[in-house]
């Protein structure tokens, strides 16, 4: 680590005009200055060599400001992993890299030429592709311990049979048969490259799910309006979460379609937005509703930061930047349904809302053509799932017992 760099008088400075062009508070900028102080100190007086590892430095810094933090409240453990995130955030402006160096093994090597397939060969989404490399690097891992080893010879059904099996018992079938899916692929990967002499893929036995066997997630209508209800609007994140909510209520969106929503997609004076599906990717055109608009509306006036994204929906604190698709949105689902008094036993995400708006339109006698236009669906059996969740309808359709 060059500590020339780190103790330099004008880099603490340059730091600190970059968090207030990122809009942090001033007291979180006197912490994140206090502590970097400390951290310039502590490297000017050490003893040890110049290029010590960056990360040791940082070890070796909170060691000595911050002993024997395990016995001591869980408010001193939180002021020691905000000062490492502090002096990170501030090494990494220095150009420094602190980040732990990928391991050049076999199996890396392989794994990221598997990426490049997937990537140019197949075209998948990255969702995808981070689930296919997960999947594979597990099973490379299972039949070789050692990352400088491939073993193409310990690649057989009977290994193959045994890892399945490993993780198929804290799987669900519909999540044992996906990771099946990605274990073939693999297989045909390895096949193709001609590094395997059998295509094992065509021995990957995947458990028999049948189709639409299970019942979406919904929220019942009086759910929906009792969350939306529940939320507090005085506040910006109120504010925002409110719009989130209502858009998914209202149009029955996908998670991803809402997060990556932009200010240029919504044409106020013609009131309808675009809304690019997160599967396919094609886009199509939704109405503004009334109250949709001034739920939007109030958040970019009173509930939106300045910020130079220009997606609509925003963390609460700085850095500002866009909502992330798997946890940001989940937790505001998860917490607003909680502070609504509504108790469930399984995960309830953002497509329970989307489950909702299905059913509500069906038990308005909407065809199921009309429904799938509304959701987005290509094909009409993609909609025709929502018809289990019409259980009062069902119940008309029951046939007496005879006596």
């Amino acid at each position: 680590m060059d500590l020339a760099t780190v103790c330099a008088s004008d880099a603490l400075i340059r730091f600190d005009a970059l968090l207030a062009d990122q809009q942090y508070a001033s007291l979180t900028r006197k912490i994140y200055r206090h502590t970097i102080r400390r951290f310039q100190q502590y490297c000017a007086d050490r003893n040890g060599p110049a290029d010590a590892p960056p990360n040791d430095l940082i070890d070796e810094f909170l060691f000595d400001r911050f002993r024997d933090y395990k016995t001591r409240p869980w408010w001193y453990q939180q002021r020691r992993l905000a000062a490492k995130s502090a002096v990170r955030r501030f090494l990494r402006f220095c150009g420094v890299n602190i980040d732990h160096p990928k391991l050049d093994t076999a199996q890396s090597r392989l794994i990221n030429e598997y990426e490049i397939y997937l990537r140019d060969v197949r075209g998948l989404a990255k969702w995808t592709m981070r689930h296919c490399l997960q999947w594979s690097t597990l099973f490379l891992q299972f039949v070789s311990p050692d990352p400088d080893q491939l073993a193409f010879d310990r690649m057989t059904v009977a290994n193959l049979d045994a890892f399945v099996q490993l993780h198929a018992r804290r799987l669900k079938r519909s999540t044992t048969g996906t990771m099946c899916v990605w274990l073939r692929s693999f297989f045909r990967f390895l096949f193709y490259k001609r590094l395997i002499s059998t295509d094992l893929a065509q021995a990957v036995m995947r458990p028999r799910v049948y189709v639409h066997e299970g019942i979406p997630k919904a929220l019942s209508n009086k759910e929906v309006r009792q969350v939306l209800g529940s939320i507090r609007r005085r506040k910006p994140h109120g504010r925002r979460d409110y719009a989130i909510l209502l858009m998914l209520a209202r149009y029955g969106l996908r998670g991803g379609e809402v997060v990556h929503l932009k200010l240029d997609d919504i044409h106020w004076r013609e009131k309808y937005f675009w809304v690019r599906q997160r599967k396919s990717g094609s886009p199509y055109r939704l109405p503004l509703l009334p109250d949709v608009t001034a739920a939007l509306i109030t958040y970019l006036r009173r509930g939106r930061p300045r910020s130079a994204s220009r997606e609509v929906f925003l963390t609460l604190h700085p850095p500002y930047r866009p909502l992330a698709e798997t946890g940001t949105l989940g937790n505001v689902c998860r917490a607003r349904l909680i502070a609504s008094g509504i108790s469930r036993r399984q995960y309830i995400g953002s497509h329970a809302y989307r489950h909702a708006l299905a059913v509500r339109l069906l038990r308005m006698g909407q065809p199921l053509k009309a429904i799938g236009d509304v959701l987005g669906h290509r094909s009409s059996e993609s909609t025709a799932v929502y018809t289990k969740l019409g259980i009062e309808d069902l119940h008309q359709a029951c046939l007496e017992v005879p006596a």
